[in-house]
């Protein structure tokens, strides 16, 4: 990164709120790429929800009639509930064939913008455009793809064998997927960095996903406070907007949290 957080000491991760505020620094000086990259896949959504409800699959259900819809079958669709219709699930062939669909092609989309997000990043401080950043995340795709389903399936696992292993996985491994486009580490070499990154500093860094997520729930609280006292729609519009600052925040501030323990580990 072109400024980096302040250090204590050698040994000593910086303060949760000074990797925020180096996160922050780093997303004003690159919001636009980041934004719009957090965009696309949004206005994809749109798109499936605008088409589902030109062809009656879907119909818009008010905020205040969201009760009256308990027992029926419902989707969030950027903070829009809708109502689905029963001929989508009475049309089984149609049904799979739409879930493919769009399944297939919201994976391939959030893989391109995810990676590119970190492409971004990586160049921070060199003007990296919009089209070179997509451009430059072809080659970490199908590592970071393969990686994001074995770090899933060593969760379930670790889900199995009860609830102190999976966050044992989690943060050993939770930043294999930064090695990846970070430092081009290959699938299975990005778990083990990860892991000896982590080691020495495992309650550090489990403290930095705490921090993150206690600040994440924060903020969708106030939001889902000011939905219900205002009762109106339009708060899912903020909501939507929040998201588009919230979500490459996170990506930068995990970016950031990699870049310090990786300097001290190499001291």
């Amino acid at each position: 990164f072109a400024n980096s957080s302040p250090r204590v000491g050698r040994q000593t991760m910086p303060d949760p709120f000074d990797q925020l505020k180096t996160a922050w620094k780093v997303f004003v000086r690159n919001w636009q790429q980041l934004i719009l990259l957090t965009l696309i896949p949004m206005i994809l959504t749109a798109l499936l929800a605008i088409l589902s409800f030109f062809m009656k699959w879907i119909t818009y259900v008010p905020f205040d009639q969201i009760e009256a819809h308990a027992s029926d079958y419902t989707v969030d669709l950027l903070g829009f509930v809708f109502l689905v219709s029963p001929s989508v699930f009475s049309n089984i062939p149609l049904a799979v064939s739409l879930t493919l669909l769009f399944t297939v092609l919201g994976t391939v989309v959030y893989l391109i913008t995810s990676v590119a997000q970190l492409i971004v990043l990586k160049n921070d401080g060199k003007g990296l455009d919009f089209s070179s950043a997509i451009n430059q995340s072809f080659p970490y795709l199908w590592k970071y793809f393969v990686f994001m389903i074995l770090y899933s399936l060593v969760l379930v696992v670790g889900l199995i064998l009860l609830v102190i292993p999976v966050i044992i996985f989690l943060i050993w491994f939770g930043l294999g997927y930064l090695a990846i486009v970070f430092d081009d580490y290959k699938t299975i070499e990005a778990f083990k960095r990860s892991k000896e990154l982590v080691k020495g500093y495992w309650w550090a860094i489990f403290g930095r996903f705490v921090f993150w997520s206690l600040f994440s729930l924060l903020i969708g609280f106030l939001i889902f406070l000011l939905r219900i006292i205002s009762g109106s729609d339009y708060v899912a519009i903020i909501s939507n907007l929040v998201s588009l600052v919230i979500t490459p925040l996170s990506v930068a501030y995990f970016a950031v949290v990699y870049q310090d323990i990786k300097s001290i580990k190499e001291k």
